[in-house]
């Protein structure tokens, strides 16, 4: 029974609806060591904010494909720039946060080339949409980054992160066939996803449960002091004072 719910944990962080933010504030919010920290994450946050930019630029020129009938090649240009950075951020050491954007969005760049038609573009119309809300993500996410960084994560963000951790979790059996593990692909890091997913679980804990008890505290002190949290070991905790 562990085996098949430590899976199911694992695999939540690895489809492609992953909350990536919440993988990237774990594994930042457990690093002590801010100063070096921050000095490796703002060159990561560059090359997410970047590759946002790119994809963005590539959107618009398919949308003026509209009008003009092809995509430009500022446009198309665009789009293998932004598989570039994003293959350069995976590179760095942020392959599981990444999941399947590098490939999803090199696997569009292939096929996507100046001068394509509108009905080319129609044709990748889903795989375009997708890739558009990963890299909105990954860019938005790797900002999350330096605010757990610099200790500036706000009860509330800890709040929403840890509710949509637990939510995406909650539905993935109904979204994953639960393969045994000689039918995934190589090198399927499941080890790696389950330890992301449980230091997020658990280091958002505290952060939550406060501004829970926040907003208890609001409405009716008397019941604040009872809010609590659980780990990933089922171990009940109070929650912090509301500060």
């Amino acid at each position: 029974m562990r085996r098949s719910t430590d899976r199911l944990i694992a695999l939540q962080f690895l489809a492609v609806a992953v909350p990536i933010a919440f993988v990237l504030l774990a594994q930042m919010v457990a690093d002590g060591h801010r100063a070096t920290t921050l000095e490796r994450s703002r060159p990561l946050r560059t090359l997410a904010n970047e590759a946002r930019a790119n994809y963005r630029t590539f959107t618009n020129g398919a949308a003026d494909a509209v009008d003009t009938g092809a995509l430009g090649r500022q446009s198309a240009e665009a789009l293998n720039t932004t598989a570039a950075l994003l293959s350069k951020l995976a590179a760095s050491g942020e392959a599981a946060a990444l999941g399947n954007s590098p490939k999803l969005v090199a696997d569009l760049a292939g096929q996507v080339h100046s001068g394509a038609t509108l009905q080319n573009l129609m044709a990748l119309r889903a795989q375009i949409a997708l890739a558009d809300r990963d890299t909105r993500a990954i860019d938005e996410n790797f900002e999350l980054r330096d605010a757990a960084v610099a200790g500036r994560v706000p009860p509330t963000d800890a709040l929403i992160a840890r509710t949509r951790v637990m939510d995406e979790w909650r539905a993935f059996p109904g979204l994953d066939p639960d393969l045994p593990a000689e039918l995934l692909p190589p090198a399927w890091p499941r080890a790696e996803a389950r330890e992301l997913f449980i230091g997020c679980y658990d280091l958002l804990g505290p952060l939550a449960a406060r501004r829970v008890r926040q907003i208890i505290t609001r409405y009716s002190p008397e019941l604040a002091g009872r809010a609590a949290y659980h780990s990933s070991e089922l171990k009940l905790s109070a929650a912090p004072d509301p500060g």
